[in-house]
């Protein structure tokens, strides 16, 4: 039987293989798996859970919408940090709630 180019063309696969039954042909790729990467935390950083055991540090809040707020952490318990920030003539305690904070840094 002769075969021309048309059929050859036919035959072949996306991933190279002249044919899906070919004993020669490259196993297929197939995709790797995911390396799993064990993720250190930074030091400096404090979950939102152990801000109450900082109480007096002087932190980093950045919000979910990028703002950041330095300060000191006045009070925290389950819904929001009290952060304590320095104005001209004083400082002012800003309540800050949890659902508004992506990070907390130590600084």
């Amino acid at each position: 039987m002769d075969l021309d180019n048309t059929a050859a063309l036919r035959r072949a696969s996306l991933n190279g293989r002249n044919s899906l039954f070919d004993k020669n042909a490259p196993a297929p790729v197939l995709a790797a798996a995911p390396v799993a990467t064990e993720t250190v935390a930074d030091d400096k950083s404090i979950a939102f859970a152990n801000a109450r055991k900082h109480i007096g540090d002087r932190v980093l809040i950045t919000t979910i919408y990028g703002d950041k707020r330095r300060g000191d952490i006045e009070s925290a318990n389950g819904k929001e940090i009290g952060l304590r920030v320095y104005v001209s003539g004083g400082y002012a305690i800003q309540q800050i709630e949890r659902s508004y904070i992506r990070s907390i840094e130590k600084l």
